[in-house]
């Protein structure tokens, strides 16, 4: 996969003279600033929060800048910035890399001034920076200095802060922040805590003293203008290229050795690099080798790399990272396109739309995108699927789907389209998806309290691997997942089924989607029982004919559904009660043996409530009863007995809500 990046970044860089090239590469290094939108708590502005530098008016703003979109990306252009490491990004992820650190103790500008001067040769252009940089270290910071512990930096002058803002910080910094001669290395949490106070409560608006842990970019503006939109733009880009890029060559590094062969490119280069360090630190997943916490001066050995496949590789996995990362099955992943020919960003970009959306808009993307259909099907792009996760800034592979074709994409959505759009499910709310196999069958906010996600990310990865690769599926496995799910959500919510009614229909609709793109094993295709009846109800005929493949010959599956339909009709009687026949319903399972005595316990309730007097449900129990002779013989495994007949129960509250609303709509019609 790492040889497909590549591909990506040579793709986008090539072409372009050094300046461009240069400007490229830096901005596909920048954070893509919706990703942190999410954070933000809905009453609040979604933008970038700025300390605006008024030279002329020696003056310290502290507001509301660009709105946080993609759109705005290469005007804001922020960066993430570790800790512990040297300042230099206008616009970083920690509003106290600009104001003050206590661990690093020079905020932005007097830091960007300390790394040129310890890492760039002398020029005009250069030293004009400096002096630039030199004259707003000097306004809008004050240096500090504990000669107790020897240390000394720099911080933001509050001094400056315009007027509102200025009294409000000295009333959370209290009367010890009036000058700075008692600046030391104790009191600068105490001045970081009151910056941090200040902005969330009076700018943010916010009661809670952390808001700003919420927000994702803080940038320093001067006179209003980002220094890359400025006269020192050329400067600041150089050493955003050092920083991202030249660096990791450096020959006086003992990491980087002269004519040593490049693990990408495979040809012996004058320089290459063992000390990279990947944004995502990824993993190479096609190939026995990684480079990560290599130890000493060998690392080139393990895996080196060129300059120019590293500023390609680069540019790739943040291409990938800002405009083809989502997240299915509650796990963020990336898809990688293979080919990079014309239209592959379309093409990506399409599949993506498909693979996150409900599978009921795949008809609305085909009509919509007719010629670049015809150029995938032509030639049938592939791609790769990387799940992943990050802990504590590290890069996680949860799985590796790789080389999926689009034929093979095409296949999988039409067949699940299909199933959703028979004419049986034009009524069915929330028809199943892709991201159904995380609901039904795996632990989610709905059934446990706080599922572990880690326990079953390889196990639901696994799964959908099987759907892209055709690869075989067991069948009661699946079915033993989706009753240990809805026992749990049954409960969760308050034992009402009413919640959860729909989701064993749409567990059928999976069952027979896995079937047709894969094959399940373990008993899917037993045929069992016999009958002596015909099912007089079309649209029960219609919910068999749909799912052939589950219950065609297998007439105890059948009659484990019309026995669920029946227990509907009972419920139905019973809305008012506080206990109904539900409640007697094991949920553990009922094996085959004991079939025969809850037959007998719903015939009872039939009684009760005079329901034979129908007569559909008349010619419903003897359709059922007839199924279901010698059902206590039967390979069925009591997971299987309880989903078919929670099947039946769905299935009839379905059934009854679509007539209902077919007599709506030719009320409406008449109208």
């Amino acid at each position: 996969m790492i040889q497909a990046f590549t591909k990506i970044g040579k793709k986008e860089l090539q072409g372009l003279d050094y300046e461009m090239k240069l400007q490229k590469f830096i901005s596909t290094q920048a954070i893509n600033p919706e990703k942190g939108i999410k954070r933000i708590p809905e009453q609040f502005d979604k933008n970038e929060i700025i300390i605006n530098l008024d030279i002329d008016k020696k003056l310290i703003e502290i507001k509301f800048g660009h709105e946080l979109s993609k759109e705005n990306n290469k005007r804001i252009m922020a960066f993430p910035q570790p800790a512990n490491k040297e300042k230099k990004y206008f616009s970083a992820t920690n509003l106290s890399y600009h104001t003050v650190n206590s661990v690093n103790n020079y905020p932005t500008i007097p830091a960007m001034i300390k790394f040129i001067e310890n890492y760039f040769e002398s020029d005009n252009e250069m030293e004009r920076f400096l002096n630039y940089l030199g004259e707003l270290r000097n306004t809008f910071y004050k240096p500090w200095e504990d000669k107790e512990k020897g240390k000394k930096g720099y911080y933001l002058d509050f001094n400056l802060l315009e007027k509102d803002l200025n009294d409000r910080f000295k009333e959370y910094a209290g009367e010890l922040f009036n000058d700075s001669e008692f600046i030391n290395v104790k009191s600068l949490q105490d001045l970081k805590n009151a910056y941090i106070e200040l902005i969330s409560k009076d700018v943010i608006g916010s009661s809670k003293k952390n808001e700003l842990n919420n927000y994702p970019i803080f940038s320093i503006r001067i006179n209003g203008k980002s220094i890359h939109e400025g006269e020192f733009r050329k400067q600041y880009l150089k050493v955003l290229y050092y920083d991202l890029f030249e660096r990791f060559f450096d020959r006086g590094e003992s990491k980087v050795k002269d004519n040593a062969l490049c693990s990408i490119c495979n040809k012996v280069q004058p320089r290459i690099s063992g000390k990279i360090n990947l944004p995502t630190k990824f993993y190479q997943t096609t190939e026995s080798i990684f480079f990560e916490n290599q130890i000493g001066n060998n690392a080139f050995k393990s895996f080196g790399i060129c300059e120019d496949c590293y500023e390609k590789l680069l540019t790739g996995i943040n291409i990938i990272r800002d405009e083809f990362s989502a997240r299915l099955l509650g796990i963020d992943y990336y898809l990688v396109p293979l080919d990079t020919r014309d239209n592959y960003k379309k093409a990506t970009r399409f599949i993506q739309r498909v693979i996150n959306r409900d599978s009921e808009s795949w008809q609305e993307e085909m009509e919509n995108h007719r010629d670049l259909i015809i150029i995938m099907q032509k030639k049938n792009y592939k791609f790769d699927f990387l799940f992943f996760e990050t802990q504590q800034a590290q890069f996680i592979v949860v799985k590796h789907i790789s080389e999926i074709y689009y034929t093979r994409i095409h296949e999988i959505f039409k067949k699940l389209m299909n199933l959703n759009e028979a004419p049986l499910y034009t009524e069915l709310i929330y028809k199943p998806s892709l991201n159904s196999i995380y609901w039904l069958l795996f632990p989610n906010k709905n059934s446990h309290a706080n599922p572990d996600s880690s326990f079953y990310k390889k196990e639901m990865t696994g799964l959908l691997d099987s759907v892209f690769s055709g690869n075989t599926i067991h069948y009661k496995n699946l079915v033993i997942k989706f009753m240990n799910i809805f026992k749990k959500s049954f409960f969760r919510a308050d034992r009402k089924i009413n919640k959860l009614i729909y989701n064993p229909i749409r567990m059928n609709i999976l069952l027979s989607f896995f079937n047709s793109v894969t094959s399940l094993k373990g008993g899917l295709d037993m045929k069992e029982g016999n009958t002596y009846t015909e099912i007089t109800q079309e649209s029960i005929n219609d919910f068999f004919s749909v799912h052939s493949d589950v219950y065609d010959g297998n007439f105890y599956r059948q009659g484990l559904v019309l026995l669920g339909m029946l227990i509907r009709r009972i419920l139905r009687e019973q809305k008012e009660k506080s206990s109904d026949f539900f409640s007697k319903i094991n949920l553990d399972g009922i094996p085959v043996r004991r079939v025969p005595k809850f037959i007998n316990d719903v015939t009872e309730y039939l009684n009760i409530y005079d329901l034979y007097n129908d007569y559909f449900n008349m010619n419903l129990y003897s359709q059922m009863i007839d199924r279901l002779q010698g059902i206590e013989k039967s390979a069925m495994n009591k997971n299987e007995v309880i989903f078919y007949i929670l099947t039946g129960i769905s299935l009839d509250s379905y059934l009854g809500y679509k007539h209902s609303q077919n007599i709506k709509e030719k009320g409406e019609k008449n109208e």
